[in-house]
């Protein structure tokens, strides 16, 4: 069922999603750096999202063959975790 959402779905709006996730992200550091007026609340809520996207697109790229390896160094998620990591490491160097 989650292939099927996956190829249904989910790839017609990742690119919006992706693009969302990276704005947030960006703006998140940039509030970091800043350190100014944060509003708990609001910095809460932002995290939580961050953090819940990429637990869901960890969920996507996971199959029913790989889960047994998600403690060695020889696991390789599928696409979209892999894309948003590169995405990230992009971001962020």
């Amino acid at each position: 069922m989650a292939t099927l959402w996956k190829s249904k779905v989910f790839n017609k709006l990742k690119h919006i999603l992706f693009t969302s996730f990276r704005t947030l992200f960006t703006l998140e550091r940039q509030r970091e750096s800043q350190n100014k007026g944060v509003d708990p609340f609001k910095e809460a809520k932002n995290m939580t999202l961050l953090s819940r996207f990429m637990q869901s697109i960890g969920d996507l790229s996971i199959n029913e063959v790989k889960v047994h390896m998600l403690g060695s160094t020889k696991f390789v998620p599928d696409d979209p975790y892999e894309e948003l990591e590169n995405m990230v490491l992009v971001d962020t160097r």
